[in-house]
């Protein structure tokens, strides 16, 4: 009797077993190459760029942190230089490679042009300015709205899409 009591338990251990190694209620669909760590966390941050005679840009944030593949900013503000004086700004933006995806109250201002450019997303690369959502451009009480667009900033001209325009002469 003792030896089927044995007997049972053993084949009773068995069954739990193959259940516990097939039934996967412990995992949560945890995958390890969907996390991203910030590499850096800085606050208060203000970055120069700089070239041989003077300062080109100023770049303030409140929040920066750096991931391996792209840099999320809070608070963003910057000030280039090139022909005259350039003014960037959101609440948050993405910085990969080259570009500055700007969200949430992006505005582009040129000062010498009296030129305001706003929308809820900016995409500011090297010698261009683009949207692709709806966006609003002042200039000297005038102003332009559209659905999408990019404004060349070497050039000075503006391509947009479902335009709508309000001058004042």
């Amino acid at each position: 009797m003792t030896l089927k009591i044995f007997y049972f338990l053993i084949a009773l251990f068995s069954v739990s077993v193959v259940f516990g190694l097939f039934d996967n209620s412990y995992s949560f669909g945890f995958n390890k190459d969907d996390v991203k760590l910030a590499n850096m966390k800085a606050l208060n941050v203000k970055a120069y760029e700089l070239n041989a005679t003077n300062i080109d840009a100023v770049y303030k944030a409140d929040e920066v942190v750096r991931y391996d593949e792209h840099d999320e900013v809070f608070g963003f503000d910057g000030f280039f230089q090139n022909d005259n004086l350039h003014r960037l700004s959101s609440d948050f933006a993405i910085i990969k490679d080259k570009n500055v995806t700007m969200k949430q109250n992006a505005i582009y201002q040129n000062s010498d042009k009296n030129l305001t450019y706003s929308s809820n997303e900016l995409i500011w690369g090297e010698g261009f300015l683009r949207s692709n959502v709806p966006f609003t451009i002042t200039q000297n009480g005038d102003r332009i709205s559209g659905a999408s667009g990019s404004y060349d900033i070497n050039n000075k001209k503006i391509k947009a899409k479902n335009v709508k325009g309000v001058f004042n002469r």
